[in-house]
């Protein structure tokens, strides 16, 4: 399984989506960083911007009420950091998608996945390897979570191992900020 590979898109513009998840989504970089990327997800898109493997998560979107997506990706050298929003027809959609992709990530030898306590029903993990190019090696961390029809994941990802202080605050905060608005 890749670690992961989506700091590597280049600069654009927000295509917004009606009632998609990119008002709910975090809006600005995290200190230090700087906007890379901020687009809309197609299903092809999606499936390709999370851990999992691509023609699976590209299959589960499609059968699982996927509606629109949302994808901001902030830079810091070569560290970078991802947030996704995925919105799906029903609650239950968006809860069995972060399901499919927490065990998509427990299934690789690379991963170490745990609970986070501080949202509930959210999932940490941990990935090492090589990003899907086969690039660089890339050690992440991140956090998937659904509240109501979103799905979220938080991604940090550097050279080499780091504390998940940073993808764990800014998901506190992704959480707070979907709670206050659904």
């Amino acid at each position: 399984m890749a670690a992961c590979d989506s700091g590597s898109g280049s600069p654009s513009s927000a295509v917004q989506q009606p009632g998609g998840p990119s008002g709910v989504l975090l809006p600005g970089p995290p200190a230090g960083f700087t906007g890379q990327l901020d687009t809309s997800l197609s299903v092809q898109a999606a499936s390709a911007a999370t851990p999992a493997q691509p023609a699976a998560t590209a299959q589960a979107l499609s059968s699982g009420g996927y509606g629109a997506g949302q994808e901001r990706v902030w830079a810091k050298g070569s560290e970078y950091i991802t947030a996704i929003g995925l919105q799906f027809s029903t609650d239950i959609d968006a809860a069995n998608f972060v399901h499919f992709e927490v065990s998509q990530i427990s299934a690789s030898p690379a991963a170490v996945v745990t609970p986070l306590s501080a949202i509930p029903g959210a999932t940490s993990f941990t990935l090492f390897g090589l990003t899907r190019k086969g690039s660089r090696q890339s050690f992440c961390q991140g956090v998937w979570f659904s509240v109501t029809r979103n799905a979220f994941e938080l991604l940090d990802c550097a050279d080499a191992p780091r504390y998940p202080d940073v993808v764990d605050k800014l998901a506190r905060e992704q959480y707070s900020r979907a709670t206050a608005q659904s």
